[in-house]
């Protein structure tokens, strides 16, 4: 995919949006939001590896907000979106590695699964060349 310019956000600026009711979209694989989730009234969680095949799920009519866990992967749904069709999808600069330090609010273990509803695929995909020996993002 040709490098497609997509706005990015804040971690701070993100949180005010989601007060006020915008959708984060997770995309970090089953297994990961298992562990640790973001605790935010609004979150669809659709892994990276699952977008190309589900994005038509997500709404084109509002403002969405990606996110992974240091910002590789959010930019690359971010772009594929906006490749897509929707104009009003911005990527949070950085994940949940900085959203959880700075102690924004997040829910893990076994109230992951109560909060998000979502099965615990074990499936991982990344941005990273991990045959590269890249650390994963």
């Amino acid at each position: 995919m040709k490098n497609i310019e997509v706005q990015k956000i804040s971690l701070e600026d993100a949180y005010a949006h989601f007060q006020q009711g915008v959708t984060l979209v997770d995309v970090r694989e089953h297994n990961e939001v298992s562990e640790l989730a973001y605790a935010l009234p609004k979150v669809i969680v659709m892994p990276l590896s699952e977008l190309e095949s589900r994005f038509s799920e997500l709404p084109k009519d509002e403002m969405l907000i990606t996110a992974c866990k240091v910002g590789g992967r959010s930019l690359k749904a971010a772009q594929f979106l906006v490749s897509k069709g929707y104009n009003q999808v911005v990527s949070m600069e950085v994940g949940m590695t900085q959203w959880k330090e700075k102690g924004f609010p997040t829910v893990s273990g076994a109230d992951v699964q109560k909060s998000t509803n979502q099965s615990t695929d074990t499936a991982c995909s990344c941005c990273c060349d991990s045959s590269a020996g890249d650390a994963c993002c």
